[in-house]
């Protein structure tokens, strides 16, 4: 881990996460802050990020979900379903 995250779990059969896609690109485009942004398809299962990240997903496999971690990846906070880009900034302004 080592930096602290955002983390995205989603999958592209998931309707929910295709409807929390604009709103993830568009965080994603504006964002400038120190945290690390990351997106995890959960079917990708040999890819990095979902080794990194796959435990704090695994616990309840709600989807879209946004967890943050800190630098040691340890869950800070969890937003299971829609996520607005209000939410998503507030995160960060934390």
């Amino acid at each position: 881990m080592g930096q602290p995250a955002i983390v995205l779990f989603s999958g592209r059969w998931c309707g929910a996460c295709a409807a929390m896609q604009p709103v993830w690109q568009t965080f994603v485009k504006d964002y400038r802050g120190p945290l690390r942004l990351v997106y995890v398809d959960v079917d990708e299962l040999e890819s990095p990020q979902y080794k990194a990240y796959a435990p704090l997903w695994e616990k309840d496999r709600q989807m879209p979900q946004v967890c943050v971690v800190d630098s040691k990846g340890l869950l800070q906070a969890r937003l299971p379903g829609l996520v607005t880009l209000q939410q998503l900034r507030r995160l960060t302004s934390q």
